[in-house]
């Protein structure tokens, strides 16, 4: 996979604000439509795209108490290593993460040393802790892209909508919206 728009670790944080990202081949043009104090992008005349890659624990992420969008245009999408794209809330939200993956969204691995003897189960059950650490202090975090609802509410969270020909998820990737109101 030849990456255009490439993080391999870091990533970009705008908590409760917008993130549009896009990887075109050379002459495509991008039109920006003006839509009250925002800009849209509009792909409509992008014949080829190419494709965004996020490695080794990088991270796309709009949480905050009203989580903003999140919308990814290219060929392919491969998060890898423990890589995520997040719109986490608080409150009732009408956000989304929108993926638009002309050939392919690959969701794979899990960062952090992996102990040989663990299997696959085990490691998804450590990552689905709070906080993901087996008996040997060994961290672990998968490839995901999740927008959950993280306390206090019962309301909705966001929306994830993913529009792509081949959806690949595996070695301990995920796809999840979780609402953790707590139990009465």
């Amino acid at each position: 996979m030849d990456d255009y728009l490439s993080f391999d670790g870091g990533g970009l944080q705008a908590p409760g604000g917008d993130l549009e990202l896009a990887s075109v081949d050379s002459n495509q043009t991008v039109t920006l439509i003006q839509s009250n104090n925002w800009f849209d992008a509009d792909f409509s005349n992008v014949i080829r795209f190419r494709n965004i890659s996020l490695k080794n624990a990088a991270y796309i992420d709009t949480s905050s108490e009203q989580a903003g969008n999140i919308n990814l245009s290219r060929r392919e999408i491969l998060l890898d290593e423990g890589s995520a794209i997040l719109a986490n809330t608080y409150l009732d939200s009408n956000s989304k993460i929108e993926l638009n993956a002309t050939e392919s969204l690959i969701i794979k691995g899990s960062s952090g040393q992996v102990d040989a003897d663990k299997s696959l189960q085990e490691i998804e059950q450590i990552v689905s802790e709070s906080d993901p650490t087996d008996n040997n202090g060994n961290s672990y975090s998968v490839s995901l892209i999740g927008a959950d609802v993280l306390s206090g509410t019962n309301g909705r969270g966001n929306d994830i909508n993913i529009n792509t020909k081949d959806l690949k998820i595996f070695d301990a990737g995920q796809i999840r919206t979780v609402n953790f109101f707590p139990r009465q």
